[in-house]
């Protein structure tokens, strides 16, 4: 793809993540005054806007590496510079240019893992609010589900900044020098289950949790449409792992020019992933919004079976049961 499609495609993708975000902070906030505002329900915006900026970030700053290599590429293909101080110039800018993306490619690696585990925090403190009426059996997943994506966050984290010694060969224009974990399969393997191993209770814990809700028709396909995209997420991220394997493969091979061909489908897939994560984390939010407006408009009415107070609604939008404690534990 050119780099000025991937580019567009950048824009679009920060500013629908942006948008869709705007809009959650309007469905949770609107209505609420501070005192009203729960502190797991703040943490949890706190991470989603964490993620969204890191989500931007990444997509800025992988602009901006493409903007320069552009003109780096309309330089080079310009008549050879006459004066040996500006060959000088052109052969070191283009060495700075590429440690300049190489401390990109390494700013993203961190940014990515980060605004995913972000992301799947932000599910599980959700439901924390509701641990005081859950069993203590799904209260322990819950706590374990917390803790787990703490230790593997940190073990990515470590994986990262100390599998090459010093830092700065992540980012080195000398290849003999030139080190990176992505390129290294060992590395991609352990970072796929540790993934997906926190992904599998982020989808799964709410299904035994949403059983003390009432939901009716619309909320069972709006949560069956939300679990679909948890699907198609964990779809993505297989597909990014094939990818990955394949490109550390060719780098450990030296072959440059289909490594370079596979590195740019990592990125695509991986701003595929993160866009969906960030979508679906504002999803359950839309469809309040979304809900909201068609009862305005009267397209929708309210009957009395699914009325219910601003306290029966759920972070997520749907209605829960109003029982005692007791119930749940039982």
């Amino acid at each position: 793809m050119r780099s000025q499609n991937v580019i567009a495609l950048n824009i679009c993708a920060s500013a629908v993540l942006f948008g869709v975000f705007l809009l959650r902070l309007f469905v949770r906030y609107h209505h609420k005054t501070w005192k009203q505002i729960s502190k797991g329900w703040l943490l949890s915006d706190v991470l989603v806007a964490i993620a969204i900026f890191l989500a931007i970030s990444c997509s800025v700053l992988d602009s901006w590496i493409r903007f320069a290599k552009m003109d780096m590429e309309e330089r080079m293909a310009g008549p050879v510079p006459e004066s040996p101080v500006e060959l000088v110039a052109l052969i070191r800018d283009g060495r700075l240019l590429k440690e300049d993306a190489l401390q990109v490619a390494f700013y993203n690696q961190i940014a990515f893992v980060s605004l995913l585990w972000s992301i799947k925090t932000s599910f599980i403190i959700s439901y924390l609010g509701m641990a005081q009426f859950l069993s203590r059996l799904l209260r322990l997943a819950l706590y374990s589900s917390t803790v787990l994506l703490g230790l593997t966050y940190i073990a990515m984290m470590l994986i990262l900044t100390l599998w090459c010694r010093p830092i700065t060969t992540n980012w080195s224009s000398d290849s003999s020098q030139y080190c990176s974990a992505q390129t290294n399969g060992t590395q991609t393997i352990i970072f796929y289950i540790l993934h997906l191993g926190t992904d599998i209770p982020v989808l799964t814990l709410p299904i035994f949790i949403l059983r003390t809700l009432r939901l009716g028709t619309g909320e069972k396909y709006a949560l069956a449409f939300v679990y679909i995209l948890g699907v198609l997420t964990i779809v993505v991220t297989t597909t990014r792992f094939v990818f990955h394997l394949q490109y550390a493969r060719m780098y450990q091979d030296g072959e440059i020019a289909d490594m370079f061909k596979s590195l740019e489908k990592i990125y695509l897939v991986s701003l595929a992933e993160v866009f969906a994560s960030g979508v679906l984390v504002c999803l359950p939010s839309m469809r309040v919004l979304l809900r909201t407006l068609l009862r305005a408009a009267g397209i929708l009415t309210v009957s009395e079976k699914t009325t219910t107070d601003q306290e029966g609604i759920t972070e997520d939008g749907f209605e829960m049961i109003h029982t005692s404690k007791s119930k749940f534990e039982s």
